[in-house]
């Protein structure tokens, strides 16, 4: 048995930061005009915001358990090396070396931004150093699902569903057919279209999911996608008739449900979102990745959560046709190739050899093939052998050769 673990801390709360902290944030939030840039905080989403001031409070709260006084001195003048690496030493007994670099790096972006006069490339080095380092604690490789695979699981959710009967006396648990065909559609899309989590749960229809003549299309916005960039797809024809019988049966059905809430659970009204849970509201994160665990454990032996669909999808692509590997940035809304590579790409170095492999015993079949093949045809166009006699064969026999005759009566006669 291992060590125990060493006692953690809390983060401090963006309410309880020191004054000087939380007014040096509020002023890099505040939106440039025509006159002036306003603060680089200013441009983060939510989500940004959310993880930055997340990692900060992180380590404020550390800097507070070691029983710092917060107010004795300007925030950048406590972040210094020796302080710094002690904290990082302090996340290694309780993180991921991956996640330590995470924490760091979202670290280095609060102090750049919410004090830019400073300089904080220590800070970069710092975390660079220890991405390098980083090796993830769990197998990526090993956890990557084909995606033809993961479609699979998708349509039989929703012919099972369809082979169970629909009563509005049954109970809502999770082999509900409008849960089950839910899910499957759900499984299925993100397989085809491997959107990143608040996109897949934000389609709204009428919104980002339209009409498009006789099909659908999937739009998401600038402002709401992670790399600012529009996203405009179709949606895949394959799945075009299970989407119309899920609006058209199995999300009224759920809609009406109406099942008991958690208290703890602020559940978002459904309005038009796409994804609706058995309570009657839209879905949220937590039972998303719920359905997900539920299905892909039982059929693969381990979860396949929203983002590893990504992974799944472009080492996909990589495998099956890898002249055209450069469509999964575009399938995936990366603004470069590089960044597909570098992070979901992981068609490995043994899969390139199986594919050589593969090819060289196919061109040395092909190659015994045709050797068989000019054997044959030589053999087939060779003509019959002509038997040639030899110098004693040639020669006449004794009996009829000319000294050897016997003369007659009449020929001695005529020699006389």
């Amino acid at each position: 048995m291992g060590s125990p673990r060493p006692p953690g801390h809390a983060a401090l709360p963006l309410a309880n930061w020191p004054a000087a902290d939380r007014s040096a944030y509020e002023r890099a939030c505040v939106p440039g005009n025509p006159f002036d840039e306003g603060g680089q905080a200013a441009r983060w989403r939510p989500a940004t915001h959310q993880a930055l001031t997340r990692a900060y409070a992180r380590w404020l709260g550390y800097l507070l358990a070691q029983g710092i006084n917060l107010d004795d001195q300007p925030p950048p003048n406590r972040v210094t090396p020796k302080w710094l690496g002690t904290y990082t030493r302090f996340l290694l007994e309780r993180c991921a070396c991956v996640t330590v670099s995470s924490y760091l790096g979202q670290l280095h972006m609060m102090l750049r931004d919410v004090w830019p006069e400073v300089d904080w490339q220590w800070v970069n080095d710092l975390q660079a150093r220890y991405h390098r380092m980083a090796e993830p604690s769990r197998n990526k490789a090993a956890r990557i699902v084909p995606q033809q695979e993961l479609l699979r699981l998708g349509c039989e959710l929703m012919r099972q569903a369809e082979t169970l009967p629909l009563s509005a006396n049954m109970t809502a648990g999770p082999m509900h057919p409008a849960l089950l065909y839910r899910d499957g559609l759900l499984i299925a899309l993100l397989a085809m279209r491997p959107l990143r989590q608040r996109n897949m749960l934000g389609l709204q229809i009428g919104h980002s999911l339209r009409r498009d003549g006789e099909g659908w299309e999937i739009r998401i916005p600038a402002q709401e996608s992670k790399t600012h960039m529009a996203l405009n797809m179709a949606f895949p024809t394959v799945l075009l008739p299970a989407l119309e019988t899920y609006l058209a049966i199995y999300r009224p059905l759920l809609l009406a449900m109406r099942g008991p809430i958690a208290p703890n659970n602020v559940a978002q009204p459904a309005g038009f979102h796409l994804w609706v849970t058995r309570c009657g509201t839209a879905m949220s994160a937590g039972s998303l990745q719920k359905a997900l665990a539920r299905h892909t454990k039982r059929r693969f032996g381990h979860h396949v959560n929203v983002h590893l669909f990504r992974d799944c999808a472009a080492s996909s692509l990589a495998e099956d046709d890898p002249l055209h590997v450069e469509l999964a940035a575009e399938l995936l809304g990366h603004r470069s190739f590089q960044t597909t590579y570098n992070h979901y790409i992981t068609a490995t170095q043994r899969s390139a050899l199986r594919r050589c492999q593969a090819n060289i015993i196919n061109r040395r079949k092909s190659a015994r093939h045709d050797a068989v093949v000019r054997k044959k045809n030589r053999l087939e166009e060779k003509p019959l052998p002509v038997i040639r006699a030899s110098r004693k064969n040639l020669a006449a026999p004794a009996a009829t050769r000319p000294d050897k005759l016997k003369s007659t009566p009449k020929d001695s006669d005529s020699t006389t």
